[in-house]
């Protein structure tokens, strides 16, 4: 039997994730003894911009599977939600140089997002004077929708202490903090709903100004943020590659 070609496709990003990927990789390996993994970062800023450690893109990578004789690939996308960079992966799918299957990313149901809410934290182990905030990216495409059902899913599954934010879109840090302070909490802990901690990490949310954590310490909120995004939490692992053995 001819081995699978997955080809593990993240947006993408300039900053180190070797760690992060070399964790996704093995725990699909793990799962998936049969499959043949690459990484391909679909983000053209990034693949403009690419440093050595920069995976290549994931039309590059089809073409070089078309050229060794593959008949068949499967690109499993490592996006949250299906929005705009997932939707950009279907035309390159259908035009690819092979059959090309394309796996759901991390949240498509209510059931995904049920079970990304338990794989965290929460306001497990904090103080009961301190929320819990779950940090989403945001997105104005209409399959954004899946970022406010996610935190949505966090507040029921942990209840009045957790609370949820979206760094680009509503609610954002501004009415985050309002909710909280309103609630009666004096101090917040942040997880960030990212697979890796980048860019948006170190300054939209805990940089010094502009930020989450200006935006809550004016409001009375001191905020703590969690320096680990998701992508090395095993039950995220789980969700991935419940999708992937959907596709294959």
């Amino acid at each position: 039997m001819n081995r699978v070609p997955v080809i593990l496709t993240a947006f993408g990003t300039r900053e180190n994730t070797r760690r992060v990927r070399d964790f996704l990789e093995a725990h699909f390996r793990k799962n998936f003894p049969d499959c043949d993994f690459h990484w391909a970062f679909a983000a053209r800023s990034v693949q403009k911009n690419k440093n050595p450690d920069t995976p290549p893109s994931p039309e590059e990578i089809l073409q070089r599977l078309a050229d060794q004789g593959q008949q068949k690939a499967v690109l499993q996308s490592l996006h949250v939600v299906c929005a705009a960079e997932f939707h950009k992966l279907i035309p390159l799918c259908r035009k690819a140089p092979l059959d090309t299957r394309l796996s759901l990313p991390l949240l498509a149901s209510m059931e995904d997002c049920r079970a990304a809410a338990l794989a965290m934290d929460g306001p497990a182990g904090l103080d009961h004077d301190t929320a819990a905030v779950l940090a989403l990216h945001g997105s104005s495409h209409p399959g954004g929708a899946l970022f406010h059902l996610m935190g949505k899913t966090f507040r029921e599954v942990w209840g009045n202490q957790a609370f949820y934010g979206m760094i680009e879109g509503e609610p954002g840090a501004m009415g985050t903090a309002a909710a909280i302070k309103k609630a009666g909490f004096s101090k917040a802990v942040v997880f960030p709903f990212t697979l890796v901690t980048g860019r948006h990490f170190s300054e939209d949310l805990a940089g010094k100004t502009n930020s989450w954590r200006s935006t809550f310490r004016e409001a009375g909120i001191p905020a703590e943020f969690h320096p680990e995004g998701i992508g090395m939490n095993p039950a995220i692992g789980d969700i991935f590659c419940a999708h992937l053995r959907n596709a294959l």
